[in-house]
């Protein structure tokens, strides 16, 4: 059989494949609508994948920026904890100061990166914003004494106060 017979037998048939006029320019048109909306959910999966790979990226980023943040955190702690020793204890003024100095330095680095303590004393207590320890006498559901200053970065809650509730005795 020669090529001609082959190509006359495969049109008669409809099995040629790459003979267009066996296939409509409706049935084109049709396959060609598939094929764009295909790649098009295509490119929106892959836009989509990029966006949510940026965000996990940014958000361990984020992550780990808070941990050092909260490592530092305890490390102001034991300043004001040492400024307020200092103040029954016969020290050196010049030691104090330079103590201070350092203490208003990590605050100023803290505030840099938005990092700000917020106020718990006398407030209701909020367990998105506070970790009750303990229970006292006092108004209840109020926090009566604060134990350790919480924070906030931006409008996340870095750390939670440490707090004792009143218990309404």
């Amino acid at each position: 059989m020669t090529n001609k017979d082959q190509n006359q037998q495969g049109q008669n048939d409809g099995t040629n494949p790459q003979d267009p006029s066996t296939e409509s320019v409706a049935e084109l048109q049709q396959k060609l609508e598939l094929m764009t909306e295909a790649c098009k959910r295509t490119m929106a999966d892959l836009a989509n994948y990029r966006k949510r790979a940026e965000e996990e990226k940014l958000a361990l980023a984020s992550f780990g920026s808070a941990k050092i943040l909260i490592e530092l955190l305890s490390v102001l702690d034991n300043f004001e904890r040492a400024l307020k020793a200092m103040e029954t204890d016969n020290i050196p003024e010049d030691h104090k100061k330079g103590i201070i100095g350092i203490q208003s330095q990590l605050k100023a680095l803290l505030e840099k990166y938005d990092v700000k303590s917020f106020e718990s004393l006398g407030n209701p207590f909020d367990p998105n914003f506070h970790e009750a320890i303990a229970e006292a006498p006092g108004e209840k559901g109020a926090i009566i004494e604060e134990i350790e200053k919480g924070y906030t970065i931006g409008d996340k809650v870095l750390r939670p106060a440490k707090v004792k509730v009143g218990n309404g005795a």
